[in-house]
């Protein structure tokens, strides 16, 4: 496992700079400014993105909660990211498969001509909808290279949580029972079909965010993360997803029931018919506020994935109601 700490801090990088303790350093390198000139030194936060041991991070924390004139600490927020291979996995164990936050979502065009949609309820914005074509999408080609040369992920999610592989791993997918669909005006890329949904467990990091709708009874959903703490270090951890069980016997991918940041308009009274088609090209505000299913994986794709060199998505454990845990073995969470 490694440990990528995202780190803001009060202040502007010239400002920050002498402040570091020698062991610290380290992150002078990486100090970047999120603020422009325009916005008084005093003011400025800056942020650094890097790879630390665990007791670096707890010497950065420690160090971070020095306060400054104003009361308030140098440093703002610790974002923990844990990236797990997938080899550390236990068997049977169910991980979320992650766009990383450097990399852009494919765009989807023309999803009216891939989708049929209708309201799915009378009083707030929630769809129904159906795949009925394949996707287009705007992609490069895969690099057509050797294998240790790859630079260029294979595996892409869009923002509704579509998974998009290269074709090379077509036979891959099919060897763990998943089916594909081809993408509109390309041989390089394929569409991964999931094979059902499953409930994610009620309670952290699911969260309520919002009044439930009248007419559908749902409410909006979000992960659960850290309140603000304007005088003191924000530390915000992913806690994992929790299953109510496990994935059905030879289902390797699947999806949440729930949706995740619903963002939709929710109304007292009626506002369309239930039932009614929508052109989702004429409302594509609508198909981004339906928020994305939390997609799983099982250990053993995974590792398929990972043995085949097809990169481009980042593993979090899930953890399980039957196990009790996340289904990382001891020796792995101790990396």
């Amino acid at each position: 496992m490694e440990l990528w700490l995202t780190l803001r801090f009060r202040g502007a990088p010239l400002g920050l700079r002498d402040r570091f303790p020698p062991e610290l350093a380290f992150i002078i390198r990486q100090l970047r400014s999120l603020d422009g000139p325009e916005v008084p030194p005093s003011e400025r936060i800056s942020t650094a993105y890097l790879r630390v041991t665990p007791e670096q991070a707890e010497g950065i924390i420690a160090w971070g909660r020095v306060r400054t004139v104003d009361g308030r600490t140098l440093l703002a927020s610790a974002t923990y990211e844990e990236r797990w291979r997938a080899h550390e996995l236990a068997d049977g164990a169910v991980v979320e498969l992650v766009r990383p936050s450097s990399l852009d979502a494919p765009t989807v065009l023309g999803r009216g001509r891939s989708h049929l949609a209708r309201w799915a309820c009378s009083h707030c914005d929630r769809i129904r909808w159906e795949q009925v074509a394949p996707l287009e999408l705007a992609l490069d080609e895969p690099a057509d290279v050797e294998l240790v040369h790859r630079a260029r992920p294979e595996l892409l999610l869009t923002e509704a949580g579509e998974l998009v592989a290269a074709s090379r791993l077509r036979s891959l997918l099919d060897g763990q029972g998943l089916g594909t669909r081809p993408v509109v005006g390309t041989r390089s890329w394929i569409q991964v079909e999931p094979q059902g949904e499953v409930p994610l467990a009620a309670g952290r990091p699911l969260e309520v965010r919002g009044p439930a709708c009248p007419g559908c009874g749902r409410a909006p959903l979000d992960r659960w993360t850290a309140p603000e703490a304007p005088y003191d270090v924000r530390i915000i951890r992913t806690v994992p997803w929790g299953l109510s069980g496990a994935l059905p016997a030879g289902v390797s991918l699947a999806t949440s029931e729930q949706r995740i940041g619903f963002a939709g308009t929710i109304r007292g009274t009626a506002a369309h018919a239930t039932g009614a088609p929508i052109d989702v090209d004429l409302h594509p505000g609508l198909v981004a506020a339906q928020g994305t299913p939390v997609l799983l994986a099982s250990a053993a794709l995974v590792r398929a994935l990972a043995d085949a060199h097809a990169g481009g998505l980042e593993l979090r454990p899930v953890r399980s109601a039957l196990a009790g845990r996340t289904g990382i073995p001891v020796q792995a969470a101790s990396c």
